[in-house]
């Protein structure tokens, strides 16, 4: 396996709310001398390493150190699209049949990115002294809270995450949380002819 000096790896660069993503380079050196030859200002600019590895390997990496249960099947290991979200693969189809395939013209790739924005975004409920093991209920063998998760699925464009650098970074609002299929996917799938039957999964309230 390589070490982080032999991967490909890219320069991570954030400043005033914008990211960007440089490389790939052959290896740290690389990057090192990029980071040195452009990245002068380190007050406005933060930069890292992101390592790129191949999916084999990156499963295997992955998937070493992590302990799952069947609840969690890791990056590599969820079943396939059709599976998941019949839903969306089907609106993605019907795109495709009208205005054919990713990159065969603008008219459709503006439609597959605004798809993209608004995927659906599987989340499982419990409270936040669940999740922080602060609850009185029973332990596994981890350690962590046995009470049963509720499950839903969400807009991931639609549903906005709490914004700021904490622990609460990332946290969804309890006050919007948006029901996938969103308003704009179901506006696609009347324009495309797409029925929802079948197709729209159920979301589980939090009380």
């Amino acid at each position: 396996m390589k070490s982080m000096w032999e991967n490909p790896l890219a320069v991570q660069v954030d400043s005033d709310g914008l990211r960007w993503m440089f490389g790939p380079f052959s290896g740290m050196p690389d990057a090192m001398q990029f980071v040195s030859e452009h990245v002068w200002d380190t007050d406005r600019y933060r930069h890292e390493y992101v390592s790129l590895i191949d999916p084999p390997e990156a499963a295997e990496r992955l998937n070493r150190h992590l302990v799952r249960d069947d609840s969690d099947p890791g990056l590599f290991g969820m079943p396939a699209r059709e599976r998941r979200e019949p839903l969306e693969v089907a609106l993605r189809e019907a795109i495709a049949r009208e205005q054919g395939a990713v990159g065969d013209g603008p008219y459709g790739d503006g439609l597959y990115a605004h798809l993209d924005v608004h995927r659906p975004w599987r989340v499982q409920l419990k409270s936040h002294e669940c999740w922080e093991g602060e609850c009185d209920h029973d332990r596994d063998r981890h350690g962590k809270c046995t009470a049963p998760v509720q499950h839903a699925v969400w807009c991931r464009g639609c549903t906005p995450v709490y914004v700021a650098c904490g622990e609460w970074d990332g946290t969804v609002y309890d006050e919007c949380q948006v029901d996938w299929p969103c308003s704009p996917v179901l506006a696609m799938c009347a324009a495309f002819g797409v029925s929802l039957t079948g197709k729209a999964l159920p979301t589980d309230r939090r009380e």
